[in-house]
């Protein structure tokens, strides 16, 4: 039953098409990257980017919207305290944001976790 069909599938010349497709890409990206990799000041461009990977991202956030921000102990919205409020106009710094399982993109900042946007069907920006 089930093991013919996987070794049918993968015998069928659509399954071919698809490999050879699939290592067409994988050849030219590799091309790519030796391209890059030989071009001049590759390695001073690749040293500035490993060095500025080593200092930690801050992002700096207003709060823009006028009921201002809640601010909450966790990144899920639902399931974590609110622990304070943020007023229109305040500047705050983050030091990480993430999608939480809803969607919402949200900033970790020294007082708790803050949204980007309002999650109503308008899609407000809180930040």
């Amino acid at each position: 039953g089930r093991e013919r069909q996987w070794k049918k599938d993968l015998s069928s010349d659509a399954f071919a098409r698809l490999v050879d497709k699939l290592s067409l890409l994988h050849r030219s990206s590799m091309w790519e990257v030796c391209r890059i990799r030989t071009e001049e000041g590759f390695d001073e461009r690749d040293g500035v980017r490993s060095r500025a990977a080593e200092e930690p991202l801050v992002y700096k956030i207003r709060i823009v919207c006028q009921e201002g921000a809640i601010v909450r102990n966790g990144i899920d919205i639902d399931r974590c305290e609110n622990v304070g409020n943020l007023e229109m106009g305040e500047i705050v710094y983050a030091y990480d944001r993430c999608i939480n399982s809803s969607g919402v993109l949200r900033y970790r900042t020294g007082r708790g976790w803050v949204s980007e946007l309002t999650r109503g069907h308008g899609r407000e920006n809180i930040t």
